[in-house]
C-alpha cells in the first residue's frame, strides 16, 4: 500500500514524505543485512538519513530519515525520494501546522474567502504550504 502512495505522489511530480511506524525491516544500501527499523535511532537526541530498502515483503528503495526528539514516545522515521542530504525529518513537523492552517480556512477562519471541502483552492493552498517549506 506505501508503494502504491508513493507512485501516486510522484505521478504528481510530488515528493512522497511519508511517516512509517518502526515495526518491520530495513538495509542500507550496498549492504545485505536486514535490521530492524526500530534499531535506525535507539535512543532520543539521535537521528539518522541514509539510501535504504524499507520491507523485505514489498520493497521500496527510498531515503529513510529518522530522528528522536526528547518528549516523544517513539522516532519519526520518514520514507521519501529526495536524497538523504535533501531532506530533513524536522519537516514533518509542518504537517500538524499545514493541517490547522488549513482547517481554519475552510471553517470560519476566512470568512471573506472560505474553502469548501476538497476545493482545488483549498489542494492549492495545501500544496502551496508544502513547497514553500521544502524549498526554505
Amino acid at each position: 500500500m506505501l508503494i502504491g502512495y508513493s507512485r501516486s505522489i510522484c505521478a504528481l511530480n510530488w515528493h512522497p514524505f511519508l511517516r512509517i511506524n518502526h515495526q518491520g525491516t530495513y538495509k542500507i544500501k550496498g549492504e545485505q543485512e536486514w535490521r530492524c527499523l526500530d534499531t535506525v535511532v535507539p535512543k532520543t537526541g539521535m537521528s539518522w538519513a541514509g539510501l535504504v530498502t524499507c520491507f523485505k515483503s514489498n520493497p521500496l528503495d527510498c531515503s529513510l530519515l529518522a530522528r528522536w526528539d526528547e518528549g516523544y514516545q517513539e522516532p519519526w522515521l520518514i520514507v521519501t525520494d529526495l536524497e538523504p542530504e535533501q531532506g530533513n525529518a524536522l519537516w514533518y513537523g509542518f504537517r500538524s501546522w499545514i493541517e490547522s492552517s488549513y482547517r481554519d480556512l475552510k471553517s470560519d477562519g476566512s470568512r471573506q474567502n472560505p474553502i469548501k471541502r476538497n476545493s482545488e483552492s483549498g489542494k492549492i493552498m495545501v500544496s502551496n504550504g508544502c513547497s514553500h517549506f521544502m524549498d526554505s
